[in-house]
């Protein structure tokens, strides 16, 4: 079947058809997770929004009333103080 030196050749050839076909086999299972993880992130993001339009607390009508709090005393003015002269 195998003459000489042939042999070698042709498994050499099996080997990188081997290869690239585990290459490809690789190459199809990693852009399929990379499409399927997209795809998850768009549909989470979406229920998301949806989830959060959905029960976000009302907002009020009426603006809330005014403080009932005192208001705040004006400040006073005072004389600027004089320094004191050092002791010698």
């Amino acid at each position: 079947m195998f003459i000489g030196h042939g042999a070698p050749v042709v498994f050499g050839v099996l080997a990188t058809l081997v290869s690239v076909l585990f290459f490809l086999v690789c190459l199809a299972v990693v852009v399929g997770l990379l499409f399927l993880l997209v795809r998850f992130l768009l549909v989470a993001t979406k229920a998301a929004q949806i989830y959060v339009a959905e029960h976000e607390p009302a907002k009020p009508a009426v603006a809330p009333a005014a403080s009932t709090t005192p208001a705040a005393k004006p400040a006073t003015t005072r004389a600027p103080r004089t320094p004191k002269t050092p002791s010698a």
